[in-house]
């Protein structure tokens, strides 16, 4: 596993650890190889929005949750 898969165990780690159920993450649609990585490490689209970026731009976000 790399280094990014093990800081986001790490951080499972400490929050299962102060009792929390779930954690989620914003990643931008676009971004296929971010959200492959979320995938293989287990986690799961649960929304999905459009935002304005600078420049009056928008570009949609999705939400994503692991269980802990």
């Amino acid at each position: 596993a790399g280094l990014g898969a093990a800081l986001l165990e790490a951080g499972a780690k400490w929050a299962a650890g102060g009792g929390q159920k779930q954690m989620y993450l914003w990643v931008y649609a676009g971004n296929t190889a971010a959200r492959r990585f979320y995938d293989r490490l287990g986690w799961r689209e649960a929304q999905r929005r459009v935002e304005a970026v600078p420049g009056g731009a928008k570009r949609t976000v999705l939400r994503m949750v692991k269980r802990l």
